[in-house]
């Protein structure tokens, strides 16, 4: 019951309770004394802090204990038992800090700016000359923790937040609005990532600071006080805290920009590091290369790994830094970074080095199951032919390892690497080895492998398989397989309850079967799918678009009523089912394939209300698929007097659009080309100079950069066509024919793109259409044949127009034989015919 108390022990009562109102107390306590401290300090006297004995409540209150004296000679100060002057010093704030850093993982941003705020504080009054008050490591590094801290709470919280709301049944999905939802989620995420950038560079500054007082203690700081050995040298768990940090905001980013910040960041803290004399280890620089892995393209991301993964070995064999190892992980992130950039020799080259190294002594570097996984995948995702036998060759050398096992993982990879090979390879099979796979996964975990248990994605994957291999049985393997997953589920197999992805998949199988009834089919499945009442398999935008897109593909004479009945009820539906550019684009595809007497006008209505809704809705913003079916609408129109001014109105208001997106990357060079070929089906006479001017625009958006559009082989395939039906008189066909024979020069000569089967003989019914008979008109002639012959495409088909086209002598000369009748396909040098003879067996 002395009459003083010293305040810290109060603080450092209420810094223990880990109350956020005890904290906010003691802060401010702090904050009233500090105020008289730093002011007095200045003029020689040092406040107290009294003891009130007036009882509780009001002033009195045992946490008012703020009562203030001044006395002019420090000896008269009082004191407490043990005879220290009671006034703040280090360990009061260390106290204030203490507690903000225990309530950070409760009360996020706020304990962590306090504790920030704290140290600020503590700082200005070490600056002003208050020695007491000078911050220590433990200042330094509660901070940090305590920011550190707040940051994973608000990213845990964050996280829970958007799942909680993408998986709560009770938030409105038939809001008049779809957008609304969207645009406000878009916020939320820029205000998050804001907000936790925010921390982390608050962390970051207070690591600066740290540094700035270690160095000042190194060599004297600026009141010229001695060189002190109670240093505030920041250790590599500090680093690894805010390298932590910045990974998981890289992890966040979808900004390249941004994360390029984030890893200059990284790489300035490495630097540092180094330069205070603190080794970076396996965990510092395997964050520093999973920021790579994300920031940088897939074509750099590889050399940057590479060569922090040399320094590491360099540093390690030479003792330099024996912490340094490189281990299973930083190898896994390199063949990630390879197996993004579809470099899958790459890839299994570190596989290779690694079972190598491992063999020989090194136990850090043994392949685990996401070592074989990545492998598997950059297969996966590579173009090869081969893709599929090279992953299998991966499956059965993990399946032999005495380390790991392939697990659902595993075979997932494997499946998307069979829907890969059936999409860019050609693979016909490829359903029925996804369902052998499935069957396989069954039946190793009915016989007691956990690791081999399917799940609804592994399912769903299958499904998938089978629609891009299509075929007459693909849609019996897809609903055998949905069949399949029903019974389990009903067995008790919860986790394989098919949804509406699993069925959109069903949909996607039957769309893509070319069968007869495949439209019908899928449009009966959809009527299932609006009759069920659990809400995870009712019909989403996805599955009616995917139905219109198979009534694209039909024959049936009423597939466009039935289409925009489909579009009318999306409409009708909610948000849940809104149109959006691709089911606008697919109803245009239909609409585009009638052939009915309106369908220019409906078409244009459709893109009317498209281009309206975009500028509230960026989920419907017309594309260049959708302007692509408009144009083949106007193509094939009956009305060939309309064609050319609606093409070019139409071109019009594309490039207006387009040119307006920011980021805009799709190519609208099939637009253009579709605009040439209704010139050439229209009624206009000088199509040349039509389609020559198509040409001129597509280069001069293309160079400027306002629009990709390159010419390719077939816009200049389309001009060379279009010329060769201009009419008129033979100076205006002669004209015409340079203007092909232009395009022809300048396809030759543009080194990205080369003359396809198509080209030749497009540019010999040029000649015969639009040139005379004179020498010099069959001396151009022979000139293209000759290139014709070098480009290896001569094929039956120009060898037989040929000959019906020119006089024997000219074809004599070109075919170099004087016994015409002895020329056959089969006799020509196999060097003019080299693509077309590689072509066939493709």
């Amino acid at each position: 019951d002395d009459s003083t108390m010293p305040y810290n022990v109060i603080i450092g009562v209420l810094s223990k309770s880990q109350r956020l109102d005890c904290a906010k107390y003691s802060t401010h306590l702090l904050q009233e004394v500090l105020e008289l401290n730093n002011r007095d300090f200045m003029n020689g006297n040092l406040p107290l802090l009294k003891k009130e004995h007036n009882g509780s409540g009001g002033e009195g209150d045992p946490f008012n204990y703020y009562g203030y004296g001044h006395d002019d000679n420090f000896d008269n100060f009082p004191k407490n038992a043990k005879g220290n002057v009671t006034i703040a010093d280090t360990l009061t704030f260390n106290f204030i800090i203490s507690a903000w850093m225990k309530l950070a993982p409760k009360e996020g941003t706020i304990a962590g700016r306090e504790a920030m705020r704290v140290l600020n504080r503590m700082k200005g009054s070490y600056r002003l000359g208050n020695t007491n008050v000078k911050p220590n490591m433990l200042s330094f590094s509660m901070t940090i923790s305590a920011l550190l801290k707040s940051l994973d709470s608000i990213i845990g919280t964050t996280y829970n937040s958007n799942n909680n709301n993408n998986n709560n049944p009770a938030v409105d999905e038939s809001n008049s609005f779809p957008n609304y939802r969207q645009k406000q989620q878009r916020q939320q995420k820029k205000h998050d990532t804001q907000q936790h950038s925010s921390v982390a560079f608050n962390a970051e500054e207070v690591l600066q600071d740290m540094i700035y007082f270690y160095k000042v203690d190194q060599t004297g700081n600026e009141h010229n006080y001695d060189k002190t050995e109670n240093t505030v040298k920041p250790d590599k768990a500090l680093f690894d805290g805010i390298l932590n940090a910045l990974l998981k905001l890289n992890r966040q980013e979808q900004d390249r920009s941004v994360n390029e910040g984030y890893l200059n960041r990284a790489m300035g803290l490495l630097k540092q590091m180094e330069e205070l004399g603190e080794k970076p280890d396996t965990l510092t620089y395997n964050s520093i290369i999973a920021i790579i892995l994300r920031t940088k393209t897939p074509w750099e991301a590889p050399k940057h790994i590479v060569s922090i993964i040399r320094r590491m070995e360099e540093d390690c064999s030479s003792g330099k830094n024996v912490h340094a190892k490189v281990k299973t992980a930083t190898y896994n992130a390199l063949i990630k970074a390879y197996s993004s950039d579809s470099r899958s020799h790459e890839a299994e080259q570190v596989l290779r080095k690694m079972i190598w190294e491992s063999e020989n002594g090194n136990l850090d570097v043994i392949p685990d199951t996401i070592t074989w996984n990545s492998v598997i995948e950059a297969h996966a995702k590579s173009r090869s032919p081969k893709a599929v036998d090279n992953a299998t060759k991966i499956l059965h050398e993990m399946s032999s390892s005495e380390y790991v096992h392939p697990d659902r993982v595993t075979m997932s990879l494997m499946l998307i690497a069979l829907s890969r090979s059936a999409n860019n390879a050609g693979n016909k099979d490829a359903g029925k080895q996804a369902v052998s796979i499935l069957e396989r996964m069954e039946a190793q975990y009915r016989a007691g492998n956990e690791l081999m248990k399917p799940d609804m994605f592994t399912y769903s994957q299958a499904i998938h398989c089978i629609a891009k291999a299509g075929g007459p049985d693909s849609v019996k393997m897809a609903m055998d397989v949905l069949t399949k997953m029903t019974d389990l589920h009903s067995k008790g197999r919860d986790d394989l309850k098919p949804d509406t992805v699993t069925l959109n998949s069903v949909l996607s199988v039957m769309a893509n079967s070319n069968t007869r009834g495949a439209a019908r089919q899928a449009e009966q499945f959809l009527e299932k799918m609006e009759k069920s009442n659990d809400p995870t398999s009712l019909p989403n935008t996805k599955s009616y678009s995917t139905v219109i897109s198979a009534l694209a593909k039909s024959n049936q004479r009423d597939r466009l009523k039935r289409a925009a009945n489909l579009l009318q009820r999306m409409e009708e539906g909610g948000s849940n089912t809104a149109p959006n550019t691709v089911t606008y684009s697919t109803m245009l595809q239909v609409i585009s394939k009638s052939n009915e007497p309106n369908s220019v006008e409906r078409a244009m209505k459709i893109l009317q209300r498209m281009e309206e809704s975009y500028k509230s809705d960026k989920n419907v913003r017309p594309n260049n698929y959708t302007y692509n079916h408009i144009m083949e609408t106007v193509a094939n129109s009956t009305d060939r007097d309309k064609m050319v001014p609606l093409a070019q109105g139409l071109l019009s208001r594309m490039v207006k659009l387009a040119t307006s997106i920011e980021n805009n990357n799709a190519s609208y060079t099939i637009v253009f080309n579709s605009a040439i070929k209704t010139i050439e089906k229209s009624s206009e006479k000088n199509k040349a100079k039509k389609a020559q001017s198509i040409l001129e625009i597509m280069k001069t958006l293309n160079e400027s950069g306002q629009l990709k559009a390159e010419p390719s082989v077939r816009t200049y395939n389309a001009i060379i066509r279009c010329c060769s039906f201009n009419s008129g008189t033979v100076e205006e066909k002669r004209a015409a024919f340079d203007i092909a024979l232009d395009a022809f020069t300048k396809l030759r000569e543009d080194k990205s793109i080369h003359p396809d089967k198509y080209t030749y003989p497009t540019m010999f019914k040029a000649c015969e259409l639009l040139l005379g008979t004179e020498d010099e008109d069959y001396d151009i002639v022979k000139i293209i044949f000759y290139f014709c012959c070098e480009d290896g495409y001569v094929d039956g088909l120009i060898l037989n127009n040929l000959k019906n086209y020119l006089p024997q002598k000219v074809l004599k000369v070109i075919l170099q034989t004087d016994i015409l009748g002895e020329v056959t396909f089969g006799s020509l040098p196999k060097s003019w015919s080299r693509r077309i003879r590689k072509l066939k067996q493709q």
